[in-house]
């Protein structure tokens, strides 16, 4: 009863917002996908047949399982803080406390990585400085905190005229597309020269990643009027994300091909492909349509993610200060504007290495989430749930087999650093329960730790001791691995280069090798290797006044890393601040002209 009446004395301050099941819809659309732009990897990474079965299979082995278990909770349970009050109600302040921490830390680090993308997409078309673009990325923190600060129905209108402007440009790709259909876009399966375990691999992570977050517009449950809207949107959400992420793939295949230079960054991306139509001012609606998506999934991200310390400071378990609500739009201004504050520190770095930190968090959080629905369909048959998984408790385990197998595979998939420094992130679940517990004494009011808070440390502890283990054993054998490759070319590569020892890459859990060439100070080169596939990542400075004049530089170090005709690694790069050559393993190029064919320019918009 303590929880209650402290939760109850605070939560009717929260300003109730009347929002449409279309404007949730918007938002639902937004914490899960935000559109289609980023998708590009996936094509190149687990081939065009592998990328499409996958889109269409996640949405029943991940997607529906999870969108189920939030409209149920969130029906019977519809209180601001969602996933956190869920876990918290069946297993404890401690493990709510985990959830409710991870889940705002992971999305802090997360949303400035929207903001960074948005101003990279700006910058292809506005060349601007460092400090230029600090400023335009600030602006737009600073405007969306504005936008939060009005209240979650304000957040709810931009973020529907966002995604209805993505939305356009995916109809104007879908009809360009159509127009230019000139390849089968459903081959190859896979990439060549790839297993179907290699593109599971990377499949799996980027599956689990795309559709992630159904569970986040239950951050805000409290603050919106008709809780039951939510529960139709999350499920009209489902179809939809699946044909924007299918329908683009097809007709880019479809028009363009190429699929092995796809990347979101420094290949070919929808942008790219759209301006190879050759239309006018097309180039820079799509990128407007890309810098649209990163806005829409930072605005929403925002309201939600804030929303995390707001409940834990509710129940204290975090600063007060973070559940004070401003009298005049009834928002929680000051956990809003933690997010502000830390988003305008992480877009100064690269903070590449902070991002891995979220798939080992996101994924236990996720665990405990779906044991969680179990533990409450077992210790409270009889809550009413206005919306109830049919089945009984049978089904419900039955459909929480796959997501938990899933979690446990995406734990081990991602690779060492992954894996490290995902653990380091865990461990900062307990650490500041244990100070928040000592200076606020939680919702009991009571500083000592519990036997079952100890026990939970335990068993975080025991994992995370197990997780390095596995991490070591992963490091070692990749080294070892990269060792034996470099032993191999390096007898043929240092006949032109002075080849390194190889290194160890945190963010990218890769071995490389630097290659330099004496003769050539413009020329900076690397050889990367990663659980069996290696690849080659070339510049060429100086300035090319066309494809075969660059054409013939990078024919010379195509034949340096080349021995009897074929590529010495996986695939090579090979580029400058202009143009772009790619080869894959087996492909023999024998003339200037055939690799100014195979030859691009990075901006062609």
């Amino acid at each position: 009863m303590i929880e209650n009446n402290n939760t109850e004395s605070i939560k009717p301050q929260v300003k109730k917002a009347k929002m449409s099941t279309l404007s949730l819809f918007f938002m639902v659309f937004c914490l899960v996908a935000g559109g289609y732009f980023g998708l590009e990897d996936m094509v190149s990474s687990c081939g065009p047949g592998l990328a499409m079965l996958l889109i269409l299979i996640f949405p029943f082995i991940w997607a529906i399982p999870q969108a189920l278990y939030a409209c149920e909770l969130g029906s019977a349970i519809p209180d601001e803080g969602g996933i956190y009050v869920w876990v918290k109600r069946a297993f404890g302040e401690f493990w709510g406390y985990q959830v409710g921490w991870w889940r705002t830390i992971a999305c802090y680090i997360d949303s400035a990585v929207y903001i960074v993308l948005a101003v990279a997409y700006i910058n292809t078309f506005i060349d601007m400085s460092g400090w230029q673009s600090y400023v335009l990325k600030a602006g737009i923190i600073l405007l969306f905190t504005y936008i939060n600060y009005r209240g979650i129905e304000e957040v709810g209108k931009i973020t529907t005229a966002l995604i209805l402007f993505v939305f356009a440009t995916l109809a104007v790709f879908v009809v360009l597309g159509i127009a230019n259909w000139n390849f089968n876009p459903f081959v190859p399966f896979l990439p060549q020269g790839q297993t179907l375990i290699q593109s599971l691999g990377l499949g799996i992570a980027i599956g689990v990643w795309c559709f992630c977050g159904y569970e986040s517009i239950g951050t805000m449950a409290g603050e919106i009027d008709n809780p039951k809207g939510i529960t139709k949107a999350t499920l009209l959400t489902i179809p939809v994300v699946v044909l924007v992420y299918l329908l683009p793939i097809i007709f880019g295949l479809a028009s363009y091909g190429n699929y092995a230079d796809w990347a979101a960054e420094g290949g070919v991306s929808f942008v790219t492909i759209a301006a190879s139509y050759g239309i006018p001012g097309i180039g820079l609606f799509f990128v407007l349509g890309a810098v649209a998506t990163n806005l829409s999934v930072y605005n929403s991200y925002m309201a939600s993610a804030s929303r995390g310390f707001f409940v834990l400071s509710e129940d204290n378990l975090a600063p007060k200060l973070f559940c004070k609500i401003n009298k005049k739009r009834g928002t929680p201004l000051n956990a809003i504007l933690s997010m502000t504050v830390v988003n305008l520190v992480l877009v100064l770095f690269d903070f590449t290495t902070l991002v891995v930190v979220e798939v080992l968090i996101f994924m236990f959080y996720y665990l405990l989430w779906f044991l969680a629905g179990i533990a409450l369909r077992i210790k409270e048959p009889n809550l009413e749930r206005p919306f109830k998984i049919p089945g009984g408790l049978g089904f419900l385990i039955f459909i929480t087999i796959a997501p938990i197998l899933l979690c446990f595979i995406t734990f081990f998939t991602n690779g060492a650093s992954y894996l490290f420094i995902g653990c380091l992130g865990l461990l900062s679940g307990p650490v500041s329960y244990f100070i928040f517990k000592k200076l606020y004494g939680g919702i009991n009011r009571v500083k000592k730790l519990s036997t079952s808070d100890k026990k939970g440390t335990v068993i975080i502890a025991v994992f995370v001791i197990f997780c390095m283990i596995i991490s070591y054993f992963m490091y070692t054998n990749q080294s070892n691995k990269a060792g034996e490759y470099l032993n191999d070319v390096t007898p043929t590569l240092s006949q032109h280069y002075n080849v390194s020892e190889k290194s160890y890459n945190l963010s990218e859990d890769a071995f490389y090798s630097t290659l330099t060439d004496n003769a050539n100070d413009d020329f900076n080169a690397s050889i990367w290797f990663y659980k069996g596939s290696s690849w080659g990542d070339v510049y060429i400075g100086g300035n090319y006044k066309n494809e075969s004049a660059f054409a013939d530089a990078a024919f010379k170090q195509y034949e340096q890393m080349t021995a009897n005709n074929k590529l010495l690694m996986d695939s090579i790069t090979i580029y400058n601040d202009k143009y772009t050559f790619y080869a894959e393993y087996g492909e023999a190029y024998n003339s200037i002209e055939e690799v100014a064919a195979e030859t691009y320019e990075v901006s062609k918009y």
